[in-house]
């Protein structure tokens, strides 16, 4: 994802005004205020080339610098909206190093490989500075921190080679990486439908890694998703294994095996739909 910052007036950066002493015993407290946020509070998927099929970026953004994971830090007040690519075509590689099972293995993402990822990329800035000139958004912006301008009106003027060389400068990843060990029944496939790693018993491989190709968002709910599902079927397979007969989870039988308590098909839920499930992450 590549970002655009902008130095802002009359207002607060969240990580350089209020990450204070008060707001810290607040959060303690309450679990609310400055401390609870994630920064980047702000997003949305557009479509940026054809502008009628599915979205092709994501943007996400918050008061503070959202740059090259916090390297870059300004000594003043900032907003920033990176802009990520969904559906990226470049593919990356993981290697091993060595023999030595600690060693760290050689990860290279390999980005911007294919030149249309790059265009999409440009495409979905000049989106993001478009933006920029919207109330009420535009009352608070003063002027372009990165790339570096005088006002706003300086992006608008910057040309498609300027912008791919910011995106090729100022990129940094987005933490979803997946598909390396990617679900199928092909060649470079590790995992089949029951996510059972070919070649070796009593193995599975169970997050995001197995998704074929990456999806269109952050993965931490589809992850999820795919641990409901591999846990409902590892419970499948062990209870054919013993012989037991199959039971739905959450639903209350007679001896007969009937459903009760609320008539034909009452209180009968899997547990990826009850909706008394709290997931990973959530307060107890």
């Amino acid at each position: 994802m590549a970002p655009v910052v902008w130095d802002t007036r009359n207002s607060t950066d969240i990580v350089r005004d209020l990450l204070t002493p008060d707001n810290l015993e607040r959060w303690r407290a309450h679990g609310d205020g400055p401390f609870a946020s994630n920064y980047g509070e702000v997003g949305a998927f557009l479509n940026v080339t054809d502008g009628n099929s599915r979205p092709d970026v994501q943007l996400v953004g918050g008061a503070t610098a959202l740059v090259l994971s916090g390297e870059e830090v300004p000594d003043r007040a900032v907003f920033t909206m990176n802009c990520c690519p969904l559906n990226p075509r470049t593919r990356g590689t993981v290697r091993l190093a060595s023999a030595d099972p600690q060693a760290p293995p050689l990860i290279d993402p390999r980005y911007f490989d294919v030149p249309a990822d790059v265009s999409v990329m440009v495409a979905g800035l000049r989106a993001v500075m478009g933006i920029a000139h919207c109330a009420p958004f535009a009352a608070y912006l003063a002027r372009a921190h990165r790339p570096a301008s005088d006002d706003l009106d300086c992006l608008d003027g910057m040309d498609d080679a300027a912008l791919e060389e910011h995106v090729r400068r100022w990129s940094a990843t987005s933490y979803h990486p997946v598909g390396t060990c990617a679900m199928g029944t092909g060649d470079d496939s590790v995992v089949n439908s029951d996510l059972e790693v070919y070649g070796v018993e009593r193995l599975r491989v169970v997050d995001a890694s197995v998704m074929p190709t990456a999806i269109s968002g952050n993965t931490n709910a589809p992850t999820i998703m795919i641990a409901e599902k591999a846990a409902e079927r590892i419970g499948e397979q062990r209870r054919r294994q013993s012989g037991e007969p199959h039971r739905v989870a959450g639903a209350k039988a007679t001896d007969h095996g009937h459903p009760v308590d609320g008539g034909a098909g009452q209180g009968i839920r899997t547990a990826v739909h009850r909706p008394d499930r709290r997931l990973p992450g959530r307060e107890r």
